[in-house]
C-alpha cells in the first residue's frame, strides 16, 4: 500500500465518481450464436464488480457484423443485444462498478460471415484468410466512423457508461496507424497524423453522437 498510497481512493471520471482506481480490463466471453450474452457471461461479469474493481470492462464488442473478429462477440449493429446488454449493466451496477465496452473492428483481419463478403482495410492486399483486401475509401471510411459512433449509442442504450476504442492487437485502428499495413499517401497516410485521423475522427463522432458526458 506505501507504494500505491491512492489505489483504493476515490477518483473523479467526467460524471462518475469511481469508488478506486482498480478498472477490470476487457475480456470476451463467448455468448449464443448470435453472439448475446448468456447468463454465464453476464455473471462473470458481474464477479469482477463483486470483486471490488471500480469499472468493468465487457470486451470484444463489434460495430459492424461485417468486420468480425470471429463467432459469439457482442454485435453492437443488432438490437438483440439489448436484454442481456442491459442484464448485464445492471449486475455490474449492482456493486457500485461503472460499467464500460471495448469497440472493435477487425478490418484485414474480419472473419467474414459469408466466404464472398469483401474486406476492407487501410491498404490493398492479401488478408489473413488469404482474401483480397479492398482499399477504404472516403465513403468506407466514413462508414467505419458512423459504426463506431453508431455502436456507442447503442451500447449506452444497453446501461453502458463508458466506453474503450480498441485501437491495438493487429484490428482496424491499429492498422491505419502501421506502416506495415497503411501505405497509403492521401490524407490518411504517411505521417503519424494522417495515419491517426480515421481514430480522431471516431472519437468526434462518438461524442457528438451521445450529446451528453460519455467518458470514451
Amino acid at each position: 500500500m506505501t507504494r500505491f498510497p491512492k489505489l483504493f481512493t476515490p477518483m473523479k471520471l467526467g460524471p462518475y465518481m469511481l469508488k478506486n482506481r482498480i478498472e477490470s480490463a476487457p475480456m470476451g466471453m463467448h455468448g449464443t450464436p448470435e453472439g448475446y450474452i448468456t447468463p454465464e457471461g453476464t455473471a462473470y461479469y458481474e464477479l469482477r464488480a463483486k470483486g471490488g474493481a471500480a469499472i468493468v470492462s465487457l470486451g470484444e464488442s463489434m460495430v459492424d457484423s461485417g468486420g468480425t473478429s470471429h463467432g459469439r462477440v457482442n454485435p453492437l449493429d443488432d438490437p438483440g443485444i439489448l436484454p442481456s446488454l442491459i442484464n448485464t449493466t445492471d449486475a455490474i451496477k449492482r456493486h457500485g462498478a461503472v460499467a464500460s465496452i471495448e469497440l472493435l473492428h477487425a478490418g484485414i483481419r474480419s472473419g467474414t460471415p459469408r466466404p464472398d463478403d469483401p474486406v476492407y482495410g487501410p491498404s490493398a492486399g492479401t488478408s489473413f484468410y488469404g482474401k483480397q483486401i479492398i482499399e477504404m475509401g472516403e465513403t468506407e471510411i466514413e462508414q467505419a466512423v458512423n459504426a463506431f459512433g453508431d455502436a456507442a449509442e447503442m451500447a449506452k442504450l444497453g446501461g453502458v457508461q463508458m466506453c474503450m476504442i480498441h485501437g491495438g492487437h493487429g484490428w482496424l485502428l491499429s492498422q491505419w496507424f502501421s506502416k506495415l499495413h497503411n501505405h497509403r499517401t492521401d490524407r490518411f497516410g504517411g505521417s503519424i497524423e494522417n495515419r491517426a485521423r480515421i481514430a480522431l475522427m471516431i472519437i468526434e463522432d462518438i461524442r457528438k453522437k451521445m450529446r451528453t458526458k460519455f467518458p470514451d
